[in-house]
């Protein structure tokens, strides 16, 4: 039977990541659900993931993330290897940046389903490596850990961004697609982009494409594309908001304003169309 290395308690207090842990496991991990969200890369071995009461087998090279709230199991873990890192997702979120112009990171922390995104080998050793640097920053906490950690785990989801696809056929269908997508859109928000562009780039018809859109990403294309032009808006205080529309991509400063509206309930107060 291999070692089993202790796991370690979490960070609470470290902003953004948590928790880094380089590991072994065997037999059963029961039920349980998790405070912060979890991304777990697969070292080597074998484990079976029950996630939501989704059944999934799970070998070296993949890579899965766990939200607040999802229950989750393990069983039959032999010789099981894995990276685990727990982190604040939101923040997450505000410090990604660039990183979501890349399909991967929309794979991982956008979309939901199985998608079974996977790394190859020499990622997967980057990965182990930069895992034990972080696992070790945490530990013993030497000054300026708290920047070397942060930076760390944003250079392990940039190398995972890059990295994932999905290479299963088991995979959720179109979830590449989909992710594709929403890194182009990131990229080219500020233009006028149809649906039958989007579509076409991914080699779908318009109504297939929608549709697999929707079932992913849980949301419409159009409202995926208004929340990254608000989020970008935001961005841009100073600004005329005829100014902020034309940099944002909406047509008018009226059209900013109404889909400002309809999605915070408030107006943009303090703002005038001119300065």
């Amino acid at each position: 039977m291999p070692d089993l290395t202790p796991f370690p308690r979490d960070n609470t207090s470290q902003y953004l990541v948590k928790l880094a842990h380089v590991g072994t496991r065997v037999g059963t991990l029961e039920t349980h659900e998790h405070t912060y969200a979890e991304l777990v890369v697969a070292l080597g071995g074998h484990a079976v993931n029950v996630i939501d009461g989704e059944r999934t087998e799970v070998g070296a090279g993949d890579v899965y993330v766990l939200l607040p709230g999802m229950l989750h199991e393990q069983r039959d873990m032999r010789g099981y290897r894995y990276c685990i890192f727990k982190f604040d997702y939101e923040a997450l979120q505000h410090e990604a940046g660039e990183l979501k112009k890349l399909p991967g990171f929309h794979l991982l922390f956008s979309l939901s389903g199985e998608l079974r995104p996977r790394l190859d080998d020499d990622a997967r050793r980057v990965v182990e490596i930069l895992a034990g640097y972080l696992e070790e920053e945490l530990r013993e906490r030497p000054a300026g850990y708290e920047t070397v950690a942060k930076d760390i785990f944003i250079g392990l989801v940039a190398l995972l961004s890059r990295h994932c696809k999905v290479s299963d056929p088991r995979g959720k269908p179109g979830a590449q697609a989909v992710a594709d997508t929403m890194g182009y859109l990131q990229r080219h928000y500020m233009e006028n982009v149809s649906l039958d562009e989007l579509a076409g780039r991914v080699g779908y018809s318009r109504r297939h494409f929608t549709r697999l859109f929707r079932e992913a990403a849980g949301v419409s294309v159009h409202e995926y594309l208004t929340r990254i032009r608000l989020t970008a808006a935001a961005e841009l205080p100073e600004l005329p908001l005829s100014e902020v529309a034309a940099r944002t991509g909406f047509s008018d400063a009226s059209a900013l304003c109404r889909a400002y509206r309809k999605r915070f309930g408030v107006t943009l107060r303090g703002r005038t169309s001119e300065k």
